[in-house]
């Protein structure tokens, strides 16, 4: 499993909100990703219209999951209609400039509790 970071802007309207989130959480526990961070990040002005709106509800999302899984939820986000835009990147793991062996990121340790 590799780790994951997703932004998913969701329509500004609550209902939309709520069912766009429903939607992502039931395709993350199809795929049997692990949520490592969950966190709103409220109603924000669009830098441009999307879908003709200009705002939009943000919710960040930190994973780790299967790739193959990963593509199959990819499409599923891109035909729900609650969902305005989302990206998902995957998160590298930083080299030690002394060793230069691999280390987890700084803020990644925090939100695990290591």
């Amino acid at each position: 499993m590799k780790e994951y970071e997703a932004v998913f802007i969701f329509l500004n309207a609550e209902e939309s909100y709520a069912n766009g989130m429903t939607f992502v959480k039931e395709q993350f526990k199809k795929i049997k990703a692990k949520i490592i961070k969950d966190e709103d990040m409220k109603v924000r002005e669009l830098a441009y219209q999307i879908k003709k709106q200009t705002a939009g509800h943000y919710h960040l999302f930190n994973f780790d999951a299967d790739p193959d899984g990963l593509r199959e939820a990819d499409r599923e986000f891109r035909l729900n209609q609650d969902i305005l835009k989302f990206l998902i990147i995957r998160r590298e793991e930083k080299k030690n400039k002394k060793t230069g062996r691999k280390k987890k990121s700084p803020d990644l340790k925090k939100e695990r509790g290591e």
